[in-house]
């Protein structure tokens, strides 16, 4: 099974992909995307773009996007939840994935153990697992989503809800598996 984590940004987009084998976790890529448009909405162009290249090739079984949280100036979240929305479609258009928003606490929870991991813990850890090697240099944004992917893979693990985002239906609120769902951009916390 294939899952593809994802830490929106509106310049360096991390992409984290990992396999889940009888509950072995391998890393199968990192990506840092990087729009370089001055532009917000080429950048918001490129985001989607690789996003859905990346949803094609990899064709993940399931998604995992970190949700943004309100406690950021306005108008950073704004652009923050266009480029969530972006690669929620993204993903969604160019692969059959379930795809899971995940709040950064519930998912450092998930992956590492406390909700108030910092960058750092996210970067040590995924190193470890995987014995990457990092410099000073090195961008958080990969690391955590496959840090994202890693939560995804266990919630799936333990049997827990995700929260999948659904499609809008003129018949109410239908999710990609087609079932009706009430509970419509939900998180679990």
């Amino acid at each position: 099974m294939i899952i593809l984590g994802v830490d929106p940004s509106t310049s360096n987009v991390g992409v984290g992909v990992i396999r889940l084998n009888n509950n072995e976790i391998e890393l199968v890529a990192m990506h840092s995307l990087n729009p370089r448009s001055k532009d917000i909405f080429e950048r918001y162009k490129s985001i989607y773009g690789d996003i859905s290249n990346l949803a094609e090739v990899y064709k993940p079984d399931y998604a995992g996007i970190e949700d943004q949280w309100s406690g950021i100036n306005k108008q950073t979240l704004i652009k923050l939840s266009f480029v969530t929305g972006l690669t929620w479609a993204g993903v969604h258009t160019h692969s059959d994935a379930k795809i899971d928003i995940i709040y950064p606490t519930t998912w450092r929870r998930l992956a590492l153990g406390s909700g108030k991991a910092k960058k750092e813990d996210v970067i040590e850890f995924v190193t470890d697992k995987f014995g990457l090697k990092t410099d000073k240099k090195t961008l958080s944004d990969p690391y955590e989503a496959v840090g994202i992917a890693i939560a995804v893979a266990r919630r799936i693990a333990d049997k827990e809800e995700l929260t999948f985002c659904p499609v809008e239906s003129p018949t109410g609120r239908i999710s990609r598996d087609g079932t009706n769902t009430t509970r419509a951009f939900s998180k679990i916390e």
